[in-house]
């Protein structure tokens, strides 16, 4: 449901913007059905994804090389939306879906830009959700601040986090991390625990870049040289397959 038809558009324009990225939610279109009461019913038909990160999440933390294999390409996905000047400012479990085509391993798709901008006057709006928002987010109305695309590395840093220790249904934990607080999982790697507080950096300017999460030692250690080829090859020239046209998803909204 959005907010107004502007909203509609604006969030159709990017996806449009995005299609050649082949880590972004596929867009088929934006229907326009009825009128209510004089508000405008429609739908926006997407491509068909598996569970989200969160659902996997929500089953117990997930192994080390898989949570890389994840990171390594919402990385490069995120390169390619940055790369066309739009930040997605909402990154979370909930956001982020598995593709269909391949049962065997996971591929992340990036979802639901509503929020998302490719305007930089609007890189000063509190926006996303709080649970994963950057600490520079939080507190960007109180002191008339204003954020860069490291707020996407954040949440990244977020994810990253929830799936090598499991799904936390509290915001606490997550208050903590924006303290620079770290309450890790048993046994995991001092290489993992080195990226995500990097990612995790409370100074936006000191936060790791996409490039420097890509070729991060855990990240390079975990991940299979065929498939980070493979990777390099789909966000660098490689062409996006589209998706079926007979099995879309759809998503209702309302637009005022």
């Amino acid at each position: 449901m959005f907010k107004s038809e502007s909203c509609a558009e604006r969030e159709t324009r990017i996806l449009d913007k995005l299609r050649p990225i082949p880590g972004v939610v596929f867009l088929h279109g934006l229907r326009r059905e009825r009128k209510v009461g004089g508000r405008c019913f429609g739908t926006m038909v997407m491509e068909l994804c598996g569970p989200s990160l969160r659902d996997l999440a929500m089953k117990g933390p997930l192994r080390e090389e898989e949570v890389a294999e994840i990171v390594k390409e919402l990385a490069e996905t995120l390169k390619g939306v940055h790369s066309s000047g739009v930040v997605h400012r909402d990154l979370k479990l909930e956001n982020v879906f598995t593709k269909l085509q391949d049962a065997s391993t996971i591929r992340p798709v990036i979802g639901d830009f509503g929020v998302a901008t490719d305007d930089a006057r609007e890189m000063s709006q509190s926006c996303g959700t709080e649970k994963y928002m950057a600490p520079e987010l939080i507190f960007v109305e109180r002191y008339g601040l204003s954020y860069t695309k490291a707020v996407d590395v954040w949440g990244l840093g977020v994810i990253a986090y929830e799936l090598l220790k499991g799904y936390q249904r509290s915001n606490l934990e997550m208050h903590l991390l924006r303290e620079g607080e770290f309450q890790w999982p048993a046994n995991l790697s001092p290489e993992a625990k080195n990226l995500i507080m990097g990612m995790l950096d409370l100074d936006p300017r000191k936060r790791l870049t996409l490039d420097q999460v890509i070729n991060h030692p855990w990240i390079l250690e975990n991940c299979s040289t065929t498939r980070a080829t493979a990777n390099i090859t789909s966000c660098c020239g490689g062409k996006r397959s589209t998706p079926h046209s007979s099995h879309p998803a759809v998503k209702k909204l309302r637009v005022a």
